[in-house]
């Protein structure tokens, strides 16, 4: 679970976290409305970027996080928050989707991940 501020902190740039992470991306996974409500803005210079996947798109992240080979690269300084108003139901429930296929990519070396 990440705080309010954190998110906040990370939508602003903050330069301690831009210290710790050279990539950070952001899955809303809100419905349409919602999101259309208002969501985290990306920055300017694609530091922070913000995908709207909504839950019955699940697939989608996969295919964001995975497809052309796992987000993360060699140093793993990438940072990936799976965003839902709440943070109680649809974050949590598109993370697992994303992990199991993670554990399902890296099966045979368990317990390795790409996103741990």
């Amino acid at each position: 679970c990440i705080s309010v501020e954190t998110v906040g902190e990370m939508a602003r740039g903050e330069p301690r976290l831009r210290a710790m992470y050279d990539k950070v991306h952001v899955i809303d996974s809100r419905y349409d409305y919602e999101y259309e409500g208002g969501h985290i803005r990306p920055t300017d210079d694609g530091w922070l970027e913000v995908h709207h996947i909504p839950p019955h798109r699940h697939l989608e992240a996969i295919a964001l996080l995975f497809e052309n080979g796992p987000l993360v690269p060699h140093n793993g300084r990438v940072c990936v928050i799976f965003h839902c108003e709440f943070s109680q139901r649809r974050g949590p429930q598109m993370f697992t989707k994303m992990r199991s296929h993670d554990r399902l990519l890296n099966g045979a070396a368990y317990p390795s991940l790409f996103f741990p």
